[in-house]
């Protein structure tokens, strides 16, 4: 067996609340949508996308605090209007709501049927990932005017970290910027160089990261945001050509640059390995 938890309710192994049947990563599936190029005989296929999948569970009640137990399966499992909450099983979790819910009362137990649906396809790690990236220094160039020997300047420092999605499926990191520890860090850039995405955020002025400041970015489409702590926002300092980007399958490499006073200021990646 294994041991599942939805909205704080744990549930399988070593509970009186049983998940009839397993479920694993293979019993969910996968719809994929192909988006048809319009105004042609025929069909000519556009991109292609997985849709959000429902799968039914089913729930088994059992125990000397049947009623108790069963009151609170029914509050966790409740239908939802809007969120979308982790079910969590094994090393594995899926963010999801309720979309319909049938009880059946027995003698001695409450079995309860419902069918989770989620917007997002893919399955996730429920450990959190994380690591840490170093302002990049770029190299000083060539001094004019020109004198021989020639000096080029000192090579950049701080080569990119490596960070690896361990899935199967492209997933989309939380990037915090951590301001210096003096001074202002502005015009922060977060480099995907694998993939040759980037998100700059120089635009209108310029992001400013102060002391002891965080700026965190949000890169998933359905909640995507910039933002400090304090809620302010700096979306309007994207750069045009920037990217939000995901972190792909096996490894990425990831590089953070700024301008102003950079010293020991960092970005913070967090993500969670995806499958599909």
């Amino acid at each position: 067996m294994s041991v599942y938890t939805f909205r704080g309710l744990t549930m399988g192994d070593g509970t009186d609340v049983l998940i009839d049947g397993p479920l694993t990563v293979e019993s969910l599936d996968v719809d994929i949508q192909n988006d048809n190029l319009p105004a042609y005989h025929g069909a000519i296929p556009g991109d292609s996308y997985a849709v959000g999948s429902s799968n039914p569970l089913k729930i088994v009640v059992v125990g000397t605090a049947l009623t108790t137990l069963t009151d609170q399966v029914l509050a966790a499992f409740a239908p939802s209007v809007s969120t979308e909450d982790p079910f969590v099983w094994d090393d594995r979790l899926r963010y999801c709501r309720v979309k319909s819910r049938k009880v059946t009362r027995k003698a001695g137990s409450t079995v309860v049927n419902v069918l989770l649906s989620g917007s997002d396809p893919a399955i996730y790690a429920a450990v959190l990932s994380s690591d840490s990236l170093a302002v990049f220094a770029t190299s000083a160039g060539l001094s004019y005017p020109v004198t021989y020997p020639k000096t080029y300047g000192a090579a950049g420092s701080g080569a990119g970290t490596v960070v690896s999605n361990n899935g199967t499926w492209e997933t989309w990191p939380t990037l915090t910027i951590n301001g210096p520890t003096s001074g202002v860090l502005t015009d922060p850039i977060i480099e995907n160089v694998t993939t040759g995405k980037t998100i700059a955020l120089s635009a209108e002025g310029g992001a400013q990261i102060g002391v002891g400041q965080q700026l965190v970015i949000v890169s998933h489409p359905r909640i995507r945001s910039i933002a400090f702590a304090s809620g302010a926002s700096r979306y309007l300092n994207l750069f045009v050509n920037s990217e939000f980007f995901p972190l792909a399958p096996g490894n990425n490499e990831l590089r953070f640059k700024g301008s102003g006073v950079t010293t020991d200021a960092s970005c913070d990646v967090e993500w969670r390995d995806a499958w599909i």
